[in-house]
């Protein structure tokens, strides 16, 4: 059923959102350092202010423009920042840990 303003459909989206939250509970409860799970989070909290712009308004709303001279680097938002920052986190630690 969609909404009377002709928007999405959010009803279909509880399940997904119930699976990953359960899915993100077991990805975190294998995490030993402090800052790997603030990556985690970062990422997670990433993907729900992308989704929740993508419910309210359609769309991702990028406004961070950045431009250095003759080059222009693609427009980004702050969810989109936390996601990479983390990805790059994580990727490290995978890379540079001990093994356990």
């Amino acid at each position: 059923m969609k909404p009377p303003t002709g928007g999405p459909t959010i009803g279909p989206t509880r399940p997904g959102m119930l699976s990953q939250a359960i899915a993100s509970t077991s990805w975190l409860r294998g995490v030993t350092r402090a800052w790997v799970a603030a990556a985690i989070g970062g990422i997670l909290g990433g993907a729900v202010g992308n989704v929740l712009d993508r419910l309210r308004l359609g769309a991702v709303v990028d406004f961070i423009d950045v431009d250095v001279g003759i080059w222009h680097w693609p427009a980004f938002n702050v969810a989109d920042s936390a996601i990479t920052v983390a990805v790059a986190a994580i990727a490290l630690d995978a890379l540079f840990s001990a093994k356990e």
